[in-house]
């Protein structure tokens, strides 16, 4: 899998057609000259990842550009796509990882209020909150 922007291209190597072939699959391509780098994630996984990547994307505003093709369109997309965005910024590792997973990634809480420690807020917490909270009553 080649991915083409603003003079920048990364290719996922290890991509072979049971990736994809008749099977819905989440893909995103983030860009992010302002660290310098582009990744491409499958289902919420990167899997390729260049850094050094520094030209930006606001040279392409407002020309056509092309998904699943080269421009002479010899390997134009032909399947069925049911969703497709852009986005004025780079997804962090986390957004994407979200929308990979349709919504249900689980993502570690780093809270003070996680007492009980188990990356949940739930009762356990509020039982322990209390609890110190009655002891240090008088």
């Amino acid at each position: 899998m080649v991915w083409h922007a603003a003079g920048d291209t990364l290719t996922w190597l290890g991509s072979t057609y049971e990736d994809w072939e008749g099977l819905w699959v989440h893909y995103a391509f983030v860009k992010n000259a302002n660290v310098g780098s582009m990744r491409i994630y499958r289902n919420g996984q990167k899997v390729a990842e260049r850094t050094s990547t520094y030209n930006s994307m606001s040279s392409i505003r407002d020309t056509t550009f092309y998904i699943g093709a080269k421009r002479s369109h010899s390997n134009d997309y032909i399947g069925d796509m049911d969703d497709f965005r852009v986005y004025d910024y780079a997804l962090s590792n986390e957004e994407v990882a979200y929308l990979g997973d349709e919504g249900w990634l689980v993502v570690p809480l780093d809270s003070r209020a996680n007492l009980y420690d188990d990356d949940v807020m739930d009762f356990r917490d509020f039982v322990i909150l209390a609890s110190q909270w009655l002891e240090s009553c008088p």
